[in-house]
Parts: structure tokens; C-alpha cells; sequence
């Protein structure tokens, strides 16, 4: 016999996941900011991360060095 009662399944909304949606996806488990950057869960509507760049670094992952060239 199918135990059919408890065979459901949530449409979690973004950013959430767990068989009741209960549990909250940390987007920065797996990413990493360079040159000392830190990642930062975005709140709210907004789904993903990102990388808060230490000064002189640019780029989804502060992966760039700015330079700035003097004439």
C-alpha cells in the first residue's frame, strides 16, 4: 500500500530550500571574495550574494586590482 499522504512536495520561493521550505540557502558557502572581500547573503526580495570589496579591488568576486594610472 502507497503511503500517498505524505507524498508531497513544496515549490519553495528563491532562496529557500528543505522539504517545508524551513531552511534558508547560504549563497556564500561556496563562493569565495579574493583579496580579503567578504561575501554577504543579499536580504529581502533579492536572492544571491555578493562580494564587498576591500579598497583597490573591483569585480563580482574582487577578483580585479584597480589601477590607476598617473600622467
Amino acid at each position: 500500500l502507497d503511503n500517498e499522504i505524505n507524498a508531497y512536495e513544496c515549490s519553495c520561493k528563491p532562496g529557500f530550500t528543505g522539504k517545508l521550505c524551513e531552511k534558508k540557502i547560504d549563497f556564500c558557502e561556496k563562493v569565495t571574495c579574493y583579496y580579503g572581500g567578504k561575501c554577504v547573503n543579499l536580504e529581502g526580495d533579492q536572492v544571491g550574494y555578493v562580494c564587498n570589496c576591500k579598497v583597490g579591488f573591483s569585480g563580482k568576486h574582487c577578483e580585479r586590482v584597480k589601477v590607476e594610472l598617473y600622467a
